[in-house]
């Protein structure tokens, strides 16, 4: 099997934003490259990246679009990240402060990204990288990389800011209007990173405050989801993975399959040297995803029991009752609400 690379669906938003707008009919085509068709409306869910990948490159070059990867560059905000990533970031008060610890929690928002800032004379490189092989359409990837940086550092450095260099590890030819957007800018490709060049001496810069980014877990709660994310193993990757399938029904194990590009009997093998099988392993996301569901009191059963691809609130009721040894809502009650 092959890792399963996964990333936030907030990410890829703004790319169906994108093709959305020029009418290409992106939930049919979603369907057809076996990717979740709920996906706008679950954008803190994870989802595999190569079909993703596969799915957009395949539209934009139906559609003609040039520069998909910049498009959506110009539709991406730091409102992107994961809420409880912002608000950990508005607590440090100096740009070398939130590079640091986005460092640390940028692996949330993909867990195979890397920051690193790396002295060059009077300079400093900040470098934010996909840990993957060059793979046609990394630029898109990239592109939202360049964008995290550039937004974080213009907090310290004004929203004016244009970095004298930025490079990109994709071997592609920016379109005019990325050049036409960063005039002052040289957009170096086929480079050893994706980064920005800034001075050094902007690293000790006071931030402004990021707006909307409201505290919803602590600092070491956050240090836990690292670690969950950070497990690279085909069960915890395909957990990752799979919630954003449970809103369209039962993933079955086919489309497993196809999210971890190999056979359907490559991944029992691998699940059973494992120690679980795919019906226990969707058993488990299921149940994790409910105690979720049900910590939010404005969340109704049966709109959870949908979520989680079930077809009604009885059948949920029923499948709950059987590893927790009571019903969901008696459940909230004993263990969430008090």
């Amino acid at each position: 099997m092959q890792d399963i690379a996964v990333t936030r669906i907030a990410h890829i938003v703004p790319f169906m934003e994108v093709l959305q707008q020029v009418g290409s009919p992106v939930y049919r085509e979603l369907e057809r490259w076996s990717l979740p068709t709920m996906m706008a409306e679950q954008p803190n869910r994870y989802v595999p990246g190569a079909p993703v990948l596969s799915c957009l490159r395949s539209i934009a070059r139906r559609e003609g679009i040039d520069d998909l990867g910049f498009l959506a560059f110009k539709r991406w905000s730091l409102e992107n990240l994961d809420a409880d990533v912002l608000a950990q970031l508005r607590r440090w008060p100096t740009l070398h402060a939130r590079l640091t610890h986005f460092a640390q929690l940028c692996k949330i928002e993909n867990p195979d990204l890397h920051v690193q800032i790396r002295p060059e004379g009077r300079d400093a490189r900040v470098i934010l990288d996909l840990d993957a092989p060059l793979f046609d359409g990394l630029q898109y990837s990239n592109w939202l990389q360049i964008d995290a940086l550039l937004k974080i550092i213009r907090d310290a450095t004004g929203a004016d800011y244009q970095p004298r260099e930025m490079t990109m590890r994709a071997r592609y030819t920016p379109s005019d209007g990325a050049h036409q957007a960063f005039p002052n800018t040289e957009i170096i490709t086929a480079h050893e990173h994706t980064s920005i060049l800034v001075p050094a001496t902007l690293l000790s810069r006071t931030c402004a405050p990021i707006s909307n980014a409201v505290a919803t877990a602590s600092s070491d709660a956050c240090a836990a989801r690292v670690r969950n994310v950070c497990n690279s193993s085909s069960a915890a990757r395909l957990k990752l993975a799979l919630p954003s399938y449970l809103g369209d029904g039962y993933p079955t194990i086919q489309t497993a399959a196809v999210i971890s590009a190999t056979s359907v009997r490559s991944l029992q093998r691998e699940l059973s040297r494992l120690g679980t099988s795919y019906s226990e392993l969707i058993q488990q996301i299921r149940f994790e995803e409910a105690v979720r569901l049900l910590s939010n009191p404005t969340e109704k059963i049966i709109d959870i029991a949908l979520d989680l691809g079930y077809e009604d609130a009885s059948h949920f009721a029923r499948a709950f009752r059987r590893i927790a040894g009571t019903c969901p809502r008696e459940y909230r009650k004993r263990h969430i609400l008090h």
